[in-house]
């Protein structure tokens, strides 16, 4: 997956930001519904350039998983609740030293990554994610091994 940025839309109306990002993967075919995405959150005026990019690095990170676990980030419709759940316990499991990302950041990320496939869900992307039930996740505390579920509210 390739994440590059394009100052292509600077001179459209709504589109008044630089850098605006465009997802590839790495075969080079775009992948438009992402980049739609963050195109649309990129006309949001009160998104500064700093939440831009924000947000569009989680999404990155979350199309290069999927690469990287052979699901492949051109089918990023093709994921379903199981999918989202092993996303998640890959951020718990890759935690560093210091205890990051925490719960919180992690909830943030699947909040933003829900966005995305909600947005997708209204702009006629079909994908296997019931987006009507809520996301329960199991935290693992490593050093005491005992299960929580954290609710992440969709919006």
């Amino acid at each position: 997956m390739i994440l590059q940025t394009s100052d292509g839309l600077l001179d459209v109306s709504g589109y008044e930001k630089k850098g605006v990002p465009v997802y590839f993967t790495d075969d080079h075919l775009l992948l438009e519904g992402p980049t739609y995405w963050i195109a649309e959150v990129s006309k949001i005026r009160s998104k500064s350039i700093r939440t831009l990019s924000d947000y569009s690095t989680i999404l990155a990170r979350y199309l290069q998983w999927l690469d990287d676990q052979g699901y492949g980030s051109l089918n990023w419709q093709n994921i379903d609740r199981n999918i989202i759940d092993s996303y998640t316990c890959h951020l718990l499991i890759s935690r560093n030293s210091l205890g990051k990302p925490r719960d919180s950041t992690i909830e943030s990320y699947m909040a933003k990554i829900a966005s995305f496939y909600k947005w997708a869900t209204k702009n006629g992307y079909k994908h296997y994610w019931d987006m009507e039930r809520e996301i329960k996740t199991c935290f693992v505390d490593s050093a005491m091994m005992v299960l929580d579920t954290v609710d992440v509210e969709i919006n």
